[in-house]
């Protein structure tokens, strides 16, 4: 309830947000379910009524299936998109349904090799005043170094992701991750850079990203006005 305070109606209190999920619900908008992780956390998702009545978008959609069925990396990259969008030079953010859906808002980018990576999101983002389009990821827990040197290698392939950040569960998580990007760069300078969840979401004046050649970026955050 937190994310859809914070991303959908702002300033409100919890019980006009409550009140505002509930009518959705009641009127089937809206689905609810329940995450059981370290306790239990209600979460709520578009049902296939409000996808298909075109309330969102004019023209209908060619997939409305959701692609992952792991609620919990879902909601972490809620808050990785959040976070993301306060960067100061940042551009653009496409979720990964909808660059699945070819809803790209407007944004003229070849979008082919986001696609066939299965990409959890794109992002443009100003880097020391240069424009640069690449790839966001959460990883949630370790998979397989054949996996992982397998997308590295196609990563560093394609010309048209220009980054790849990399957000994981916790830092050892992203330590061995670099190792394996090691492998599949080789000669090549790193554009895969790493951030534990909880330092992304815990900065206020800027994140740090490294990459396993020991490179970083300092990406810094719009300042709020504090008067």
């Amino acid at each position: 309830m937190s994310q859809i305070r914070r991303d959908v109606f702002g300033d409100v209190s919890n019980q006009a947000v409550s009140r505002r999920v509930k009518k959705l619900l009641d009127r089937g908008y809206l689905k609810r379910d329940c995450l059981f992780t370290n306790r239990p956390m209600g979460y709520y998702y578009l049902s296939k009524k409000v996808v298909k009545s075109r309330l969102l978008y004019d023209f209908e959609l060619s997939n409305t299936t959701v692609k992952s069925s792991n609620r919990e990396h879902e909601a972490c990259l809620v808050d990785v998109r959040y976070k993301f969008q306060q960067l100061s030079g940042f551009e653009a953010y496409l979720t990964e349904n909808e660059l699945q859906n070819g809803l790209c808002r407007g944004i003229d980018y070849p979008f082919e090799d986001f696609r066939r990576l299965n990409c959890d999101g794109f992002m443009s983002v100003f880097v020391n005043g240069t424009l640069f389009n690449g790839a966001v990821e959460y990883e949630h827990y370790w998979k397989s170094k054949a996996r992982y040197l397998r997308l590295f290698k196609d990563f560093y392939l394609s010309p048209r992701i220009n980054f790849v950040f990399y957000v994981t569960a916790n830092k050892s998580l992203g330590k061995r991750m670099q190792r394996e990007d090691k492998k599949a760069r080789g000669e090549k300078g790193s554009k895969i850079f790493m951030v534990p969840f909880d330092e992304l979401m815990n900065a206020t004046d800027s994140v740090v990203l490294e990459s396993s050649s020991a490179s970083t970026l300092n990406l810094p955050f719009v300042q709020k006005d504090k008067s």
